[in-house]
């Protein structure tokens, strides 16, 4: 029988979920690296179990503040926000060094990146507006939407590839250092900077 009187910190995590756990770290240390990336400032990195079945809230604090002098760079904006959105559940969807790609859609489409995808289709559907403003054939934006959606896809999938080093070691940081559901681990922006793959990677030029 459950006993009802004991606390949602009482349950550790059983190592069976670890793996789901950890894939779970690697989406939010997915979207704060591809973050860093594009060009925007990220803070704190938090992370928190809430059910042994990988119930989670986690993410960066990211602040998407950008001039935006010209058209060109509103588009910019747009596609480095869409690959941000995409690059939490392709890191998920990591296997050594290779994203997988179904596994990905699904985790967009009917998993835990379902409001990262409904984000990006409403950011995908203003960069439609605006690189093609005189298209209203149905098939027409269709195809438009489609084209900007593999784009941006390719893109994100090869800078979670290139990093998964880094996205990794992150992640598995992040998994560690939750034993119970309820627990949460907080990485603050000193912290994350003094990281040496961090400050390896970051001292890096930048776009």
């Amino acid at each position: 029988m459950i006993n009802m009187n004991r606390k949602m910190q009482d349950y550790p995590i059983n190592s069976y979920y670890r793996m789901k756990i950890r894939a779970l770290g690697y989406h939010e240390a997915g979207h704060y690296i591809a973050s860093r990336l594009l060009g925007f400032k990220a803070g704190s990195l938090k992370f928190k179990i809430l059910g042994v079945y990988g119930e989670h809230v986690g993410g960066s604090r990211i602040e998407p503040i950008r001039s935006l002098y010209s058209v060109n760079d509103i588009l910019n904006y747009l596609e480095a926000r869409v690959q941000i959105l995409y690059a939490g559940a392709l890191a998920e969807s990591l296997s050594g060094r290779k994203v997988d790609e179904d596994i990905a859609v699904n985790i967009l489409e009917e998993g835990g990146g379902q409001n990262d995808f409904a984000k990006a289709r409403e950011l995908i559907h203003v960069i439609r507006n605006i690189r093609y403003p005189n298209s209203t054939d149905k098939l027409d934006l269709k195809k438009g939407l489609d084209k900007i959606n593999d784009e941006l896809w390719d893109k994100a999938k090869l800078l979670v590839e290139e990093e998964h080093h880094l996205i990794c070691g992150l992640g598995v940081r992040l998994e560690s250092e939750i034993n119970a559901v309820g627990e949460e681990f907080v990485l603050s922006e000193d912290e994350l900077d003094s990281l040496p793959s961090i400050k390896e990677r970051f001292s890096k030029k930048t776009i």
